[in-house]
């Protein structure tokens, strides 16, 4: 391939240096909002002491209304839009992106908002790992109409270093749990067996969804970085938090379960305020009591695609051990060079090792 366009970036190896744009970068935060992403990227600045007064942070991609990205020193910050399918559009450029500028040793987290269960607002979850709706940690999708299954299990040493981070900050509560993902904020679908759901014996009492932030981690494991970034975005969901969404609570509610032979249909967020509603209040607390014993602590749309793709391109996830190199996007063409911060040009080539994934998320 002479040319690789990131068409919703508006960007191409063509006419843009990508070793010279970013080849420097070690964290990658995004989220859905492109303001929010600004306004991490002006909060970044200052935490890193790259701030100048007056200086304005352009967006990279300015010439695509799709995502929005900007950039200060080693971070980058980049918006993906709400639910699956606007979050792997965008992963999949930001992976050939990182992969043409001979990154390293880069932490990737998403930062979003999510509904918590049984916690109190203001609160941040570190997510354990992905699950589907059916509680199963697992991606699923049609290729070439074919099922494909992907596992969304994360980095578990990646998932220990957040937690150390909000520990040692000290500024907001924080636990360790898993994330549901869903396909949609009002409904959505999926099955499972599920003996939990069914006999709801011992299943502790769930206080509903709140409005939260949350982080999703990966790890080109090929350098080290530093507790900086994550102290950084840590202070930034604890203060957004606070400022915007600790002001009250509201329940998400939760679509009707059916219980048959063992079987359970658990459709998605289970709002009681979507244009169609075919379950009740009471059907809701059932699924987030069921949710709860099964270790979901907060909900949201994007985090099984994050943690599938970062499993596939070589993101260890949840499985300590030795770093695996980070497959071409575009092939077989061998093992790309590095660059370490502040050298943009190319090093000589090396085996590129791929990230770990873990969650975190504010209540």
């Amino acid at each position: 391939m002479k040319e690789d366009v990131l068409y919703h970036f508006s960007l191409s190896t063509g006419t843009h240096d990508f070793p010279a744009m970013f080849g420097d970068v070690k964290f990658v935060c995004v989220g859905g909002s492109p303001s929010r992403m600004k306004a991490f990227i002006q909060y970044v600045a200052v935490e890193l002491g790259l701030d100048v007064p007056g200086a304005d942070y352009p967006n990279i991609c300015v010439g695509t209304d799709r995502y929005a990205m900007f950039k200060v020193g080693p971070v980058l910050s980049v918006s993906h839009g709400m639910g699956i399918p606007s979050i792997a559009i965008m992963l999949h450029e930001l992976i050939k992106l990182l992969y043409h500028a001979r990154c390293s040793g880069v932490t990737i987290i998403r930062i979003g908002t999510s509904g918590g269960i049984g916690l109190e607002p203001g609160s941040v979850v570190i997510t354990r790992q992905a699950v589907d709706p059916c509680f199963k940690p697992e991606f699923e999708q049609v290729v070439l109409g074919k099922r494909v299954v992907r596992s969304t299990h994360l980095d578990e040493p990646l998932m220990e270093e957040l937690a150390q981070c909000s520990a040692d900050l000290g500024e907001f509560p924080t636990v360790v749990g898993n994330t549901m993902c869903t396909l949609d904020f009002y409904e959505g679908e999926g099955a499972r067996r599920s003996p939990a759901w069914a006999g709801g014996s011992g299943v502790p009492p769930c206080r509903g969804l709140r409005p939260r932030h949350h982080f999703h981690c990966g790890r080109f494991r090929s350098g080290q970085a530093g507790p900086v970034g994550l102290k950084a975005s840590l202070r930034l969901v604890g203060s957004t938090v606070r400022g915007q969404y600790a002001v009250g609570a509201y329940y998400v509610r939760r679509a009707r379960s059916r219980v048959s032979a063992g079987s359970l249909r658990s459709p998605g967020q289970g709002r009681l305020d979507g244009a169609l509603c075919s379950y009740a209040e009471k059907d809701k607390r059932e699924y987030l009591n069921a949710a709860h014993a099964a270790g979901v602590r907060n909900i949201e749309m994007e985090s099984s695609v994050f943690a599938a793709m970062c499993n596939a391109c070589g993101l260890r996830g949840g499985a300590p051990g030795a770093p695996a190199p980070l497959p071409s996007p575009l092939g077989p063409r061998g093992p790309p060079p590095t660059a370490s911060i502040g050298l943009a040009p190319a090093l000589p080539p090396r085996h590129v090792s791929g990230p770990g994934a873990a969650l975190v998320a504010p209540l």
